[in-house]
């Protein structure tokens, strides 16, 4: 199966809810209560979408960072300094399949130079294990409000591929820098993000999903082939706080 190259209209918004809780990280001392002292947090993303003559859309996604998890039984948040990893279709027919995975190293590399990267993924790799829950934030514990990116379905075998993201245009770069007092704490924060459009090509060598179509009728399908796309993306983004102040106490949120 050969992808044409086409834009995707709704990949963007998973990006866009992923780096806007990473903006929200400068701000995390406000939410959980200062402390005092110097912290430093940092993300990483990698993402593509594809569509091919059939109308079957897929997207590809890594996320290299502090993760937060809603366990599906229950209970405490899981908070990981990992990659995690995504993968869905969506078909004409009816047929969708996603999966959910966090790697021990990350499987992408991002070069400073020029904001191009590469990715190489095995779900089966020693040490890669599916998702802890369904995410519930990147970069942001205490973040609740961006919705699960994270929902397996139907994906029945080992999941194999690379890709290649190329730039596409200039960088767009963001600093953010804020001064916030609590009662008697000072917090600064300083913050920096990378945007680089991409053009994107995925060698996927095993990808197969099991489903029911729109007539419900039981189907599999294998969505290994080469696919390229004019939508890919590739960000990072850090951001630093310092917080001074008295060394016990809290100052919760807005000054309460």
């Amino acid at each position: 199966m050969i992808m044409k190259s086409r834009r995707l209209i709704a990949v963007p918004v998973a990006i866009a809810a992923v780096l806007t809780v990473a903006v929200g990280v400068a701000a995390a001392g406000i939410v959980s209560g200062f402390a005092p002292g110097n912290s430093t947090n940092g993300a990483s993303t990698v993402m593509a979408g594809f569509i091919d003559d059939q109308g079957d859309t897929i997207s590809i996604q890594a996320v290299s960072g502090v993760m937060s998890f809603r366990p599906r039984g229950g209970g405490p948040a899981v908070v990981e300094n990992t990659t995690t990893i995504f993968i869905d279709v969506v078909t004409p027919t009816g047929l969708f399949g996603s999966a959910c995975w966090t790697a021990p190293t990350q499987p992408f590399t991002i070069r400073a130079n020029d904001n191009s990267a590469t990715m190489t993924f095995d779900s089966s790799a020693s040490g890669v294990g599916p998702c802890p829950g369904q995410l519930v934030s990147a970069g942001l514990p205490t973040q609740s409000s961006l919705n699960p990116l994270s929902i397996d379905q139907g994906v029945n075998s080992p999941v194999i591929f690379s890709v290649q993201w190329t730039p596409s245009g200039v960088a767009t770069t963001a600093h953010f820098n804020s001064t916030v007092t609590c009662l008697s704490w000072l917090g600064i924060f300083k913050s920096n993000q990378i945007w680089q459009d991409s053009n994107a090509t995925a060698q996927i060598a095993s990808f197969t999903v099991d489903g029911v179509d729109q007539t419900g009728a039981e189907v599999q399908q294998s969505f290994a082939g080469t696919f390229t796309t004019g939508f890919g993306v590739v960000t990072s983004f850090g951001s630093s706080q310092v917080v001074q102040g008295p060394s016990s106490g809290s100052c919760g949120p807005f000054g309460s």
